[in-house]
């Protein structure tokens, strides 16, 4: 049989110290220290010992020396244990790591109130998301306008303007002539020696091709225009060139030239009467990125609504009143002179911006995503409006010749502008405005937090707590080997201290 083993001595004979070093002591306690009970199994560490009073070796100075090249560096920089356990050590602050603890708190109210929170948040985030469109990616489209100009009303208007004259070009019932010579001095202006504009008459013989010009995404209307001849030769209605072959000298073309009278529709200022009276049509597309295209879409403008896949269609009058503009008003500003006089509008021309804002998001009908337009027209003051120069040609009424001309438009410009936004589904678009908007439930936390401290007791000690656990157990160790509250506590209990040795051999299973 094998012999038991010998009870392990209390001290040993040739240590001056006759209580033993405590060691390790493996059980489940209760201990209250620090103002805090422990009651859980833990294993209690070994407890500081004199080297000096433990081992009679450790007394030799040669035995002092630390082996090693940084023996000298660890030596300085040595951290004893205690230092490492004070709260308010160097090396405790150095190495203490500040992070969120959760607290589980059983309180109804403060429960019930969390969940409110938090469905209110959710029931706000999936409104906003269908409100404001957070499932779609969202682009501003790009536009394009075919306008066109329809005249068979501004024809008709055209005789009766000619037995009648507007107040801007007089004459009335008593103009029998094609020319109608009677002016209007309050149209007048000068704007410098170069640019005089006095003696205006009215022409009532222009196409329409004479009138409108067509630009990218605007219409140009003439209002006013000034004729001058031009230099160089003149040529016949046929296309023949008249020269001095012919017997025609380049003195005689300039006699001709000046000889040409208002009453020839040569030289001199004439309004373009009765353009209110046009219609403005237009067909206007939008494309986007992913290819979706829209023609003629859902437009309203002021009161009126276009149906979509109609094309626009609005008298220029109406455009004018829309836009809160008068072409017989001052134009204030364009006066180089800054005062309050100016030119009037049919002189100087207009520029009218029709805008056209499209959208397919309307949260009246949040699924319907039909694009539709909303339009408004307005106008710009202080500025002048033309063409510049063009080269026409224009016939005498007595030889029958025709003659260069250059004639410089002022005209009602209408121009288009596309602009808004238009979006489609986009599950990348979706997941990201959810990822963002659910950082809004870290409000509910932040609310009921500052709510439950003035509302709810000792909530704030709950849920703040500063202490260190690992520090605050480890001090309760030192402090009970260091009183002799291990000893006692093991003494009292019957358990038996072992040491290092008596360890090593039973955790390797040799007894």
């Amino acid at each position: 049989p094998i012999p038991p083993p010998p009870p392990v001595a209390s001290h040993r004979a040739d240590v001056p110290n006759p209580d033993p070093p405590p060691r390790l002591v493996d059980d489940s306690v209760s201990l209250n220290c620090c103002g805090r009970v422990y009651g859980k199994r833990f294993r209690f560490p070994r407890a500081k010992v004199n080297p000096a009073e433990s081992d009679p070796r450790a007394s030799d100075p040669a035995t002092k020396k630390m082996p090693g090249r940084f023996a000298a560096f660890r030596k300085r920089f040595a951290i004893s244990k205690d230092e490492m356990i004070k709260a308010d050590s160097k090396w405790t602050k150095l190495c203490t790591y500040t992070t969120a603890k959760k607290v589980k708190i059983v309180n109804a109210k403060v429960a019930l109130f969390h969940k409110g929170m938090i469905l209110a948040i959710i029931g706000y985030i999936l409104a906003n998301l269908v409100a404001s469109f957070g499932y779609m990616k969202v682009e501003a489209p790009f536009g394009s306008t075919n306008a066109y100009i329809s005249d068979s009303s501004w024809s008709t208007t055209q005789a009766t303007l000619k037995a009648s004259n507007p107040i801007y070009c007089p004459g009335g019932t008593s103009c029998t002539t094609t020319d109608c010579s009677g002016t209007n001095s309050t149209y007048d202006y000068t704007y410098s020696a170069n640019y005089v504009y006095n003696t205006n008459y009215c022409e009532y013989d222009l196409d329409i091709g004479d009138v409108l010009t067509k630009g990218e995404s605007a219409a140009f209307i003439t209002t006013y225009y000034q004729d001058k001849p031009a230099a160089g030769a003149y040529v016949s209605l046929h296309g023949t060139e008249y020269t001095s072959a012919n017997g025609v000298t380049s003195t005689a073309a300039e006699s001709n030239f000046n000889g040409l009278g208002a009453g020839n529709k040569a030289t001199g200022n004439y309004f373009v009467p009765g353009i209110e009276e046009m219609y403005l049509n237009f067909d206007h597309t939008v494309t986007t990125s992913w290819d979706d295209t829209t023609t003629n879409a859902k437009m309203t403008l002021g009161s009126k609504t276009y149906a979509k896949g109609e094309t626009v269609s609005i008298k220029i009058q109406d455009l004018l009143t829309e836009a809160g503009a008068d072409l017989d008003s001052v134009n204030i500003g364009a006066d180089p002179s800054g005062s309050t006089t100016g030119p009037y509008y049919r002189i100087s021309g207009m520029h009218l911006k029709f805008e056209m804002e499209y959208s397919n998001m309307n949260r009246e009908t949040p699924f319907n995503h039909d694009v539709h337009a909303n339009a408004k027209v307005s106008y710009t003051t202080g500025t002048w409006n033309s063409l510049g120069p063009k080269i026409v040609y224009k016939q005498h009424d007595t030889d029958k010749e025709v003659y260069r001309y250059q004639r410089y438009a002022y005209t009602l410009r209408i121009s288009f502008v596309a602009k808004g936004s238009i979006g489609v589904f986009d599950w990348f678009t979706l997941f990201l405005n959810l990822a963002v908007a659910l950082g809004l439930t870290g409000v509910a936390i932040t609310v009921v937090d500052m709510v439950s401290e003035f509302f709810v007791d000792d909530f704030a000690d709950k849920k703040y707590d500063d202490r260190n656990e690992w520090l605050t157990l480890q001090a309760c160790m030192e402090n009970a080997i260091e009183t002799g509250m291990l000893k006692r506590y093991a003494a009292k209990r019957g358990i038996q201290i072992l040491g290092d040795k008596k360890l090593e051999r039973m955790q390797s299973g040799s007894g």
